[in-house]
């Protein structure tokens, strides 16, 4: 889905997407539901992804503001909240 969201808004795919399962794992390892979970390097979404799945609330930090146009396509096709409720942020060098 991400990929096709992608393509559809005219978006290159983030190039290094982290796997879903290596994701799903830290979290599961490190956070219960209710927990709060930080990617500083968030990229395309899967850490939030996965954290919303959980019942982890998740704080991404993405450098690029494009990337984080591709991570908002994520959540809007992943029956998930709708993107306004999320909170992105994002630092500009």
């Amino acid at each position: 889905p991400y990929l096709r969201a992608c393509k559809a808004a005219g978006y290159a795919a983030h190039p290094a997407r982290t796997p879903r399962a290596l994701a799903g794992f830290a979290l599961d390892l490190l956070t219960t539901a209710g927990d709060r979970g930080v990617d500083c390097f968030f990229g395309s979404g899967v850490f939030g992804e996965e954290a919303e799945r959980r019942g982890v609330r998740w704080l991404g930090i993405e450098q690029s503001r494009r990337h984080v146009e591709t991570a908002r396509l994520r959540f809007a096709d992943a029956r998930l909240p709708e993107p306004e409720q999320f909170r992105v942020h994002v630092i500009l060098p």
